[in-house]
């Protein structure tokens, strides 16, 4: 996993995409809906511009 920026607006992503699938696919569908939940209550009411900058990162959380 690579840390790209400085909280709160560091950007985490994983080295190859299949290794972000195996870790999201090895969480309860519970577990994973309320950390999707949590990521859009946190960008709507603490990072408001990063909503803003980039609707498709709210949109893909709001769908999970």
């Amino acid at each position: 996993m690579y840390c790209r920026g400085a909280p709160p607006y560091a950007l985490y992503t994983f080295k190859h995409a299949l290794v972000q699938d195996a870790a999201h696919a090895t969480l309860l569908r519970t577990e994973r809906k309320h950390l999707h939940a949590r990521i859009v209550e946190v960008l709507e009411q603490q990072l408001p511009d990063v909503p803003r900058r980039n609707p498709d990162e709210l949109a893909y959380h709001c769908s999970e």
